[in-house]
């Protein structure tokens, strides 16, 4: 319920993506649900989500690599790709692993926001490295039982939608001799890589635009227009889809105050 009705806030407003963070508090704080484990689910689901949005482009990239369809220049990308998700895989691996860094990059951390704050005469912001401190023991605890469940759920949340584009690709008669699978899955993770940006709300525009040009490039016109079909076919199921059905979640989650708790009335429910 929280995350379509999140979803169809980010999908259709500016800013959408930090409002539907906002939508997603209040639906979960009403079920008793507290900051601490809202905010522990928050962060581990988005770095595994940034985790294969970089990881994606590389397996697509080797794979072209593979099949001949890659050049100097992609395998140059390729290389560049691995590094920086080693790099961020290293470091997020570190954080976990040492109590010690954990707590001077918080108490780094309140050090700048004290920095910013001092023009307004507001005082020191303290206990940010205790507070890093016990959140990295969460996350730790979050994942050495989790950890395969997470990662296999959301490769499954990105794949399920490369399989939605090649699903809408073929049905309307693009062949694999016109565009194979791995060019398909190279174009979606490039794209989705670059939508993470947000410039338009839901990546609008943005993912139409790139998709039928990245897609179509060296192709009749009337294969282009295939293409063009497709990839809206895509977006309508993948972008607008959520839209009402995230409406009709926030409409029914107001109505709906049986599923109201607070966060006692949680903690004593049987587990």
């Amino acid at each position: 319920m929280s995350n379509l009705a999140s979803t169809a806030v980010a999908n259709t407003l500016p800013g959408g993506a930090a409002i539907g963070i906002g939508v997603t508090a209040t639906m979960q704080r009403s079920w008793g649900i507290p900051v601490s484990e809202m905010a522990l689910a928050s962060v581990v689901s988005g770095i595994w989500n940034n985790f294969l949005k970089l990881g994606l482009p590389i397996v697509a990239l080797a794979l072209l690599v593979a099949t001949g369809g890659a050049g100097a220049g992609l395998v140059t990308a390729a290389a560049v790709g691995v590094l920086v998700l080693v790099l961020a895989v290293v470091g997020f691996a570190l954080l976990l692993r040492s109590e010690r860094l954990a707590t001077s990059m918080g108490s780094l951390a309140a050090r700048v926001a004290s920095a910013a704050v001092r023009p307004l005469g507001r005082g020191p912001v303290l206990g940010w490295g205790e507070s890093a401190r016990g959140f990295r023991d969460h996350v730790t605890g979050l994942l050495s039982h989790r950890w395969a469940r997470i990662t296999v759920t959301t490769v499954v949340s990105h794949v399920s939608l490369f399989a939605v584009l090649l699903v809408a690709l073929r049905n309307v008669g693009v062949s694999e001799d016109e565009v194979g699978w791995v060019t398909v899955l190279a174009a979606f993770a490039f794209i989705r890589l670059l939508s993470a940006v947000p410039v338009t709300p839901g990546g609008l525009g943005v993912v139409e635009l790139g998709l039928t040009a990245a897609l179509g490039s060296g192709l009749p016109e009337a294969t282009k227009s295939q293409i063009a079909a497709a990839v809206l076919l895509f977006r309508a199921l993948t972008w607008f889809a959520p839209i009402p059905l995230g409406i009709g979640c926030w409409v029914f989650w107001r109505l709906r105050g049986s599923w109201r708790r607070t966060i006692e009335e949680r903690r004593a429910m049987p587990a």
